[in-house]
């Protein structure tokens, strides 16, 4: 077997050898063509939560399936769909694997590149003025899921003091500028709430500012809850008030030419607070708002100790010397209590349990002031339901032009048969503030231990005349109000309404809306009568029948035409009803909700009773039917600062619309009164809102 095997070869080697040139075998199977898999593409950038598609490639093999895999963060399909993890965190790169399932040691790869998440916030330092708005907006990238939540913060407020923002971004300042003035607005991403970018806004108040010499007129109740009055004048600069003075009047007495000074803050948009100290040393503090320009505007009280009323201040117009001008004649609104007072209590140290009843006084008329001092005119005045209509006034008047003030004495003949001491504070050449200085202390024919009448406790304002009027000055469509007292229930009452006078002496439409101490009233067909005297001054009568037998009878004196004051005596339930108010004619209309757009200030108007509550603040109407505003109130239980409301109106083209639960009465786009018609609002008044 060996010598075959070897005769073979040796035959193979000269086969081989016959061919001429050598010749080499080729092993087919190591030579072959390798398998190999390529991966496209071969890099992606992806952020978090994006996905992308990668194909493998696989070559020199008969199959050509694959097997992915990835190593590091995210996930991928067996068809080679790649997804990137929602929140990429630390990771920066992941490697994509296709292992070819022919030759499982044969793979391709791909790498993938994260963009971490970022949150870029703009404008990232914008300054924002008070009462206004800035969108912000906000980038996310190294995520599909864009979107953010939004946050503030500041070092100097917390919660609703640092503002608002919507979940779009939209920043709404707060009503105040913070200390320090910056606020931070922070976007967090959903994705990764990690990562978050921030922008830092400034607030600024553009708004109206408190500046210039204003006088004021004030009433409310004393620690004790006894009715006090005030009038005055003082200069506002740069957050300090200087030169006050004012006549305060009390059931306790009379304390006219007192001075004052004191501070007040000018960070929150169109309010503030004044803190002041006058020359008796008592402190008091006053929350304030503004009108659009920051001419007018509305105050109340802040106390602790109980105190509480409310106010109206008007900046003045002129230099005081060329206010009044000695020429011309005024028709004026006046009201207060006439209190009956305790002979000698006082000085046995006895305090009477609670405060004795109030009589309500309503006080309209007429005054003329000549060049030379002389005051004539006309007065009808209600005390506590008894009317005296139509009493003569003589008197005279002394203005002081460095200070401001005026004093007055005024005697009223009979009926009314007293004479008055007054001062006065004008505004403008059209309009001042007038206080009684008489002391409400001094009792007239004093019984040991019993009550008795004093001197009435009273204060308004006078309006010059356009004169001369008869019965066609009433011939236009006129808002009217009255903030009333009834003499047996000594509750208050509140009446507001339109009517639309002919020109004629008649009444031909109107409806009238009433809170009479929480009991609601409708009057929705109102007509009726007026007549003017024949002296031209002004002075009419009113005659309203609304329905089912009740009626109101008001004296009236014309301030210009279809604007007067009011005082009414007419018998209401339970007795005869001290109101004193205002007409004024509608302008503007027809109304719509886009009739009330822009800042108004809005504040009681008056303070008919020791129960009263009393708010001063601020609204803002958009026009399209919704509102914001932030005020101070008071009630018997104490006050509440910057509380902020909102809601929706409704005004139809009567201009008599509803906000919330109050009744909304149009003057004008500018002007309008509210109030409550909630059968659980006591001691209700009339709420003034004037841009």
């Amino acid at each position: 077997m060996r010598n075959v095997n070897l005769g073979i070869v040796l035959s193979l080697a000269v086969l081989i050898a016959g061919c001429g040139r050598a010749h080499y075998f080729t092993n087919t199977t190591n030579n072959a063509a390798e398998v190999s898999v390529t991966v496209t593409p071969g890099s992606a950038q992806l952020t978090g939560g994006e996905t992308v598609q990668f194909t493998a490639t696989v070559s020199n093999a008969t199959n050509r399936a694959v097997r992915w895999r990835v190593t590091g963060a995210g996930t991928i399909s067996d068809s080679g769909l790649y997804t990137a993890p929602a929140v990429v965190g630390s990771e920066t790169t992941a490697m994509v694997t296709a292992t070819s399932i022919e030759d499982t040691t044969k793979s391709g790869r791909a790498t993938v590149n994260f963009a971490p998440v970022s949150v870029h916030v703009s404008p990232e330092s914008p300054s924002v003025a008070l009462a206004a708005a800035q969108q912000f907006t906000a980038a996310v990238t190294g995520s599909s899921n864009t979107a953010v939540t939004w946050s503030l913060s500041g070092e100097g407020c917390a919660g609703e003091d640092c503002g608002s923002i919507t979940p779009t971004g939209m920043y709404n300042p707060p009503w105040c500028v913070p200390n320090p003035a910056t606020i931070t607005v922070t976007a967090t991403s959903v994705a990764d709430p990690s990562k978050s970018g921030a922008a830092v806004v400034t607030p600024l108040n553009l708004g109206p500012v408190l500046s210039g010499k204003y006088s004021f007129l004030y009433s409310g109740i004393d620690s004790e809850g006894y009715m006090v009055q005030r009038a005055g004048n003082f200069t506002a600069t740069g957050g300090n008030i200087s030169d006050g003075l004012t006549d305060v009047v009390s059931v306790a007495g009379s304390m006219p030419h007192q001075t004052f000074s004191g501070t007040y803050n000018t960070n929150c948009y169109a309010r503030g607070v004044m803190a002041l100290t006058d020359s008796l040393h008592q402190s008091h503090a006053y929350a304030f708002s503004l009108n659009a320009n920051g001419e007018r505007g509305h105050f109340i009280e802040l106390s602790d100790a109980g105190d509480r009323g409310a106010g109206t201040l008007a900046k003045q117009q002129s230099p005081s010397n060329a206010i009044i001008g000695g020429l011309g004649s005024f028709a004026f609104g006046f009201s207060g209590v006439n209190p009956p007072v305790y002979n000698s209590p006082a000085s046995r140290g006895i305090t009477p349990a609670a405060p004795p009843v109030l009589e309500r006084v309503g006080l309209v008329g007429q005054l003329a002031l000549s060049a030379l001092g002389e005051i004539s005119g006309t007065i009808d005045g209600n005390y506590g339901g008894v009317i005296y209509a139509n009493s003569a006034l003589t008197g005279s008047y002394v203005l002081d032009s460095g200070s401001g003030r005026g004093t007055a004495t005024i005697t009223a003949g009979v009926p009314l048969d007293q004479t008055f001491h007054l001062s006065f504070y004008p505004v403008s050449a059209t309009e001042a503030f007038w206080i009684g200085i008489d002391s409400p202390g001094a009792p007239v024919n004093p019984k040991d231990n019993l009550p008795s009448l004093s001197w009435p406790l009273y204060a308004g304002v006078a309006l010059r005349q356009t004169g001369p009027f008869d019965v066609a000055s009433l011939n236009a469509t006129s808002v009217l109000h009255l903030t009333g007292v009834e003499a047996e229930t000594w509750n208050s009452d509140v009446l507001a309404g339109i009517f639309t006078p002919d020109g004629s002496g008649n009444i031909s439409s109107g409806v009238l809306d009433e809170n009479d101490d929480s009991i609601l009233n409708n009057y929705p067909s109102v007509t009726g009568t007026y007549s003017l005297d024949e002296a031209g001054q002004g002075r009419g009568t009113l005659h309203l029948d609304l329905g089912g037998g009740k009626t109101r009878d008001m004296t009236f004196y014309l301030v210009d035409s279809n604007k007067a004051f009011l005082v009414d005596g007419t018998d209401i339930d339970d007795g005869p009803n001290a109101g004193v108010g205002f007409l004024e004619p509608q302008t503007g209309g027809p109304f719509t909700n886009a009739s009330f757009t822009g800042l108004y200030s809005a504040g009681t108007l008056s303070f008919p009773t020791p129960f009263a509550p009393v708010s001063a603040g601020i609204l803002i109407g958009f026009g399209d039917g919704t509102l914001v505003g932030v005020g101070d109130s008071a009630d018997i239980h104490g006050y509440q600062s910057s509380v902020t409301v909102y809601g929706t109106y409704n005004i139809p083209e009567s201009g008599r619309g509803d906000y919330v639960f109050m009744k909304f009465y149009m003057i004008s786009p500018t002007k309008a009164i509210m109030f409550e018609v909630n059968d659980a609002q006591h001691q209700p008044t009339v709420i003034s809102v004037e841009q």
